[in-house]
């Protein structure tokens, strides 16, 4: 079921090499776009969200990308990348736009229980379908986009922070915030 390059350790290269590459690169497109907009005379989005909402992007062409295949494999499975990849796009869009609690918590469970079901995947085995009981192994676009979706689980969760009364409130993130 899975496109990967885990045949050999050539993976794990790939990935130490990609992953970070596309951060930055999303930090970067995040700071050019902020720039764009304070330029054109409108508010700047949030940077940290921005960057989530790119990494979301990114998960979603991941998915999009193994539609097929998975496709092929089980109708189900096919469905399940196609339907993710469309929530994944969706929710990139929401949290630039309109980043709100509610888009914020939606991204931390919805991103987090991708997370979760990626590791159960790889530990336990695949829950339903063709392959079922089958442990997926570890790939370069799946390790890729999962490392987005934590980044994504831990944006949300820094944007999101108790406030005096126990409510949740949204908190303004700035890069600046990464290295503090």
């Amino acid at each position: 079921m899975s496109v990967s390059m885990s045949s050999s350790g050539h993976a794990v290269h790939v990935s130490a090499v990609l992953v970070p590459a596309v951060l930055m690169a999303c930090w970067a497109l995040a700071a050019d776009v902020r720039a764009w907009a304070v330029r054109r005379g409108g508010a700047a989005p949030d940077s940290l969200l921005l960057s989530a909402g790119l990494m979301s992007a990114g998960a979603a062409a991941v998915h999009a990308l193994v539609f097929r295949v998975h496709l092929a494999e089980d109708p189900l499975y096919g469905v399940f990348f196609a339907v993710t990849a469309v929530a994944q796009l969706g929710w990139a869009v929401a949290v630039v736009r309109r980043p709100g609690a509610r888009v914020l918590l939606f991204g931390l469970v919805g991103q987090g229980a991708l997370v979760g079901l990626w590791l159960w995947t790889r530990t336990i085995g695949v829950p339903v379908g063709a392959a079922a009981g089958q442990r997926e192994p570890v790939g370069v676009l799946d390790a890729t986009s999962v490392v987005f979706e934590l980044v994504i689980v831990a944006c949300c969760a820094g944007a999101l922070r108790p406030a005096q009364g126990g409510q949740r409130q949204l908190r303004s993130l700035r890069m600046t915030e990464l290295s503090a």
